[in-house]
């Protein structure tokens, strides 16, 4: 636990003439040092045993599909919060020298990535390159959008620990994604993929 005395629980703050407040250098790295006091611990943990004490019994509370979309609903939520981006990359993002690979012109920082299906709508990118993946492939994108096949189309098999994944093309169409994707910041370093269907 952080000392009280922690400047990241009582920042030394001052107010401009617009109400802004302002954070000096050294209470930055004050908060820096609090987060990662947080982290550490976290990263410590076995996130499977995490897992399975605290988020599947209330996950499977839910159908396969509705929890899919919860999960996306809450990562959105927690690196909203001040201090979630910042926690998530401490504890997922393993720098190795030796997994980097140069592939074509372009450096994968590791050659882990998430495959298409997951973010098939190119909305999730953005808080998923916190995660630690060496590149993410977005869609399946189609001409227009699609509903994909009738529900129910996920199907959990617990005693395999998978998934029967029979859901089709959902999604909103390659327009829509194409905008989301332009819209990314610049600053991103993530090498993005995409999947085409029809």
């Amino acid at each position: 636990m952080v000392a009280a005395k922690s400047p990241c629980w009582k920042p030394k703050v001052s107010f401009n003439n617009r109400s802004r407040i302002l954070f000096n250098h050294n209470n930055w790295n004050s908060i820096r040092r609090c987060l990662d006091s947080i982290a550490i611990p976290l990263a410590e943990q076995n996130p499977h045993s995490l897992y399975k004490r605290f988020l599947k019994p209330i996950l499977f509370l839910l159908p396969a599909e509705k929890a899919h979309y919860f999960v996306n609903f809450m990562l959105r939520v927690w690196l909203s919060i001040p201090g979630g981006k910042q926690i998530t990359r401490k504890i997922y993002r393993k720098h190795y020298p030796t997994t980097g690979r140069k592939v074509f012109g372009h450096y994968f920082e590791n050659p882990v990535g998430l495959a298409a299906g997951f973010d098939k709508d190119a909305s999730m990118f953005k808080h998923l390159e916190h995660f630690g993946f060496g590149f993410i492939e977005v869609g399946t994108f189609t001409p227009e959008p699609q509903d994909g096949n009738p529900k129910p189309r996920l199907f959990r098999l617990p005693k395999d620990e998978a998934l029967v994944n029979r859901m089709g093309f959902n999604n909103g169409g390659v327009i829509e994604a194409a905008r989301r994707l332009k819209n990314r910041s610049p600053r991103s370093k993530m090498i993005i993929g995409g999947n085409i269907g029809k």
